[in-house]
């Protein structure tokens, strides 16, 4: 029987997504104005923002305890993070975590 993750699968893109492409460029093309508009309340909104959705979003809960299962707490607080990892816009919660399994699929070898 074999699995989606067996060895040999290779995976392959369809198509380039310019949407994430244009995004990517508007973001950055933002940075650009960043110092004739620093304030340092903005920047401890930056780093509140950073820690929701970068630390506990996307790596306590959808590395951790979605895509590992390292650890469990009460479904409330599963949805919570959860909310906390789509709002740092890397695809929802299903989708991350099904790419990093098959990421692991092929890079957990000798």
């Amino acid at each position: 029987m074999t699995s989606a993750l067996s060895v040999g699968t290779v995976r392959t893109w369809q198509r380039t997504k310019w949407e994430v492409a244009a995004g990517i460029a508007i973001v950055h093309a933002g940075a650009l104005l960043a110092p004739f508009t620093f304030t340092w309340s903005a920047f401890w909104v930056f780093f509140v923002l950073q820690f929701v959705t970068g630390l506990l979003g996307v790596t306590l809960c959808y590395h951790r305890l979605l895509a590992h299962r390292s650890f469990q707490v009460p479904k409330w607080l599963e949805y919570a993070l959860t909310v906390c990892g789509a709002l740092a816009l890397q695809g929802g919660p299903i989708k991350w975590v099904a790419t990093h399994r098959v990421h692991h699929a092929f890079s957990d070898r000798p």
